[in-house]
């Protein structure tokens, strides 16, 4: 019997919307003026902090109830069912350990047992890492440099999902585009078939 597939996956603007609920509570809670297109770079002045203090506030954020109850997309809640059925499924995601709790929710009400794993790396944490001890043939992520990371340790197959602001200044001939969950999809039964 041939090995399944196995298919990393992340969570945040992946599975659900999570970095334009961030700023935009960001936003409200701290007065600033913070874009998406700058959303994943704490050098960006518009956080009007430094790096500590951003993590700080966007934890507390994350820890929230009305964070906690945002609902998953509903075309990666029906393709993530699908492909558990085929494909041996983890969530490798950035968030710290500390919403671990938040994240478990989440997966327990729209996902069930699609997943074998619940991976958090956190903020500085090695997303190629984590790929290459669960043996991950494929990475499904937003943030190319999670993408990057996981080609340096061996993931052949990085699908870069989503059309996203703070993805436009990025290229990579590293990762296939994979504007929403068909695409992902297709793919990943493209990959299987090698």
């Amino acid at each position: 019997m041939a090995k399944k597939l196995v298919v990393a996956i992340d969570c945040d603007d992946v599975l659900l919307p999570s970095t334009i609920r961030i700023v935009e509570r960001y936003n409200t809670l701290y007065q600033t003026a913070v874009e998406l297109e700058h959303a994943h770079s704490s050098a960006y002045p518009g956080w009007n902090a430094d790096r500590g203090t951003i993590h700080g506030r966007i934890l507390e954020i994350q820890s929230s109830p009305e964070y906690a109850g945002t609902p998953p997309f509903e075309d990666a809640v029906t393709a993530v069912h699908r492909l558990a059925t085929e494909y041996e499924l983890h969530l490798v995601t950035a968030r710290p350990v500390a919403v671990m709790a938040v994240t478990n929710g989440m997966i327990e009400s729209h996902f069930g047992k699609c997943f074998a794993s619940v991976e958090h790396v956190g903020l500085d944490g090695s997303k190629g890492e984590i790929c290459r001890r669960i043996g991950a043939d494929v990475l499904v992520d937003d943030n190319l440099k999670h993408l990057v990371d996981a080609a340096s340790y061996g993931v052949i197959h990085g699908l870069w999902f989503g059309e996203y602001p703070w993805q436009q200044n990025d290229s990579s001939d590293i990762a296939i585009r994979c504007a929403d969950w068909a695409a992902v999809e297709k793919e990943i039964a493209y990959i299987a078939k090698r």
